[in-house]
Order: C-alpha cells, then structure tokens, then sequence
C-alpha cells in the first residue's frame, strides 16, 4: 500500500508511520507545509492532503510546533499534546525530582502524563527541543540541572 491508499481508507496511524520515518525529528516548517508535501511528494490531490493533515492532527498523530523554528511532530501513538502543555507547570513542578538526570525526568514524565512508551515520549521531547520549547537550567532550590519548558501562548489555559 502507499499513501494514497492509507488516506483514501482513512488509515491515519500508516499515514502517521510513513510520516515519521520520513521525517525522525519531525518536519521544519509552517502549518501549510505538511499540505505542501502530501501533494508534491505523497502526490495526492490538495483535496485529499487538506483532509489527511486536518484527520492527522484530530486523531493525535501530528501536532503543529509554531516557534521561530515550527515544526511538525509525528507521533506513532495518538497524543494530546495540548492537554500536556495546559497542565504541565503545575503538574512538572510537583513531579520534578525523580530523576537526577534532566533529560530523563523529563522524559519519564511525558510518559506517565500522556500514557505512552520510552519512543514516543522520546518522539515528543525530541519534537519540543526541535521546535525550541525546552532547555536545561539549573535550578538553585534543587542544587542541580532540570529542563524548562516554554510553549506558546496558544497552547496555555485560557
């Protein structure tokens, strides 16, 4: 099968593999480029790409990164992204601590917060560091390192 089928069978998590393995670190660019290429390198009508990027997103499996540097992130399980960053100060604060290295922490808890694997939360932390939403600080009342998150305002509560 090839991606015209996936979409055409709304098949959203092939169309999201097929995505990631193109793309590992997730692909740089706005909100229309992941159109751009379903129609010229997938071929698909701009029809059909408009329908696949909007089910990609609604399903889960790619989440658009606007920064200086967007990106899309393809995951290989649905996420909820937005419902992660909404929560995540108060929620990181209180989970900070288990880990001595940064890195791990913080990857431990996108694990346990959106319920998935070592790799996808891999695939998200990578996502955010592409998109420039993480750094490492040192965080004087812990006497060590830890990651800081910073997301866009159109991802934080109202």
């Amino acid at each position: 099968m090839n991606m015209k089928e996936w979409v055409r069978l709304n098949d959203w998590a092939k169309v999201a593999r097929h995505l990631k393995k193109r793309h590992p670190g997730g692909m740089v660019g706005e909100r229309d480029e992941l159109i751009t290429e379903l129609v010229n390198v997938d071929k698909l009508s701009h029809q059909d790409a408009v329908r696949a990027a909007v089910a990609l997103e609604e399903a889960g499996h790619a989440h658009h990164l606007p920064s200086e540097r967007s990106c899309w992130l393809f995951t290989r399980q649905p996420v909820a992204l937005r419902n992660l960053m909404q929560g995540f100060d108060e929620e990181y604060a209180e989970f900070v601590g288990h880990s001595e290295n940064p890195r791990e922490e913080m990857l431990e808890f996108i694990g346990a917060q959106l319920n998935v694997d070592e790799d996808v939360a891999e695939e998200v932390l990578a996502g955010f560091e592409s998109a420039g939403y993480s750094s490492v600080v040192y965080d004087p009342n812990l006497t060590r390192d830890r990651m800081l998150m910073k997301f866009p305002e159109a991802f934080l509560p109202m």
